[in-house]
């Protein structure tokens, strides 16, 4: 406890960050007051962690041999694989905020990471919105939509938030 830092509103914005916080870090009431990431749709880096790696890696043992079944058949099969505890995986620190998840249909919301990125997606773009022209074009186009008042993207909350 450094007391000239008492008195400071310190705040991180993490965007595209790796998992690295335990559970119970991850989601402590000091972490989520200093620290909001960003991830975008499927990226593997935000929910990329040894625990994780090692369900994927299983799943894909699993699965591979399998040629014979469509690809739609083997996913099912890997999201219905056990996992790794939730207390054996790292996550990403504070507030988290997913943009553009396909899984909510485009929008842009908080999300819980224990909850939310304790697996790695599969998917086309997994690797590719992990770039950082992914991150300036999405927090582009949510910024533009924040201005226009008609836009249904345009939650208060997130401008609340600072993220923009």
């Amino acid at each position: 406890r450094m007391p000239e830092f008492r008195d400071r509103n310190i705040c991180a914005f993490a965007f595209a960050s790796p998992c690295s916080l335990c559970p119970e870090l991850s989601q402590a009431p000091f972490t989520k007051r200093h620290i909001t990431a960003v991830v975008i749709g499927d990226d593997v880096v935000a929910r990329l962690s040894l625990s994780s790696f090692k369900d994927l890696q299983r799943a894909l043992t699993t699965v591979a041999p399998l040629t014979e079944i469509p690809n739609e058949e083997k996913v099912q099969i890997y999201k219905s694989l056990p996992r790794e505890s939730l207390d054996q995986k790292l996550f990403s620190s504070g507030r988290v905020w997913v943009l553009d998840s396909e899984e909510h249909h485009g929008h842009h919301l908080e999300v819980n990471p224990m909850e939310f990125l304790h697996h790695i997606e599969l998917s086309s773009s997994m690797f590719s919105v992990h770039l950082p022209s992914h991150y300036l074009q999405h927090l582009s186009d949510l910024k533009e939509a924040l201005v226009d008042e008609n836009d249904p993207r345009s939650w208060m909350e997130i401008s609340k938030s600072g993220l923009l």
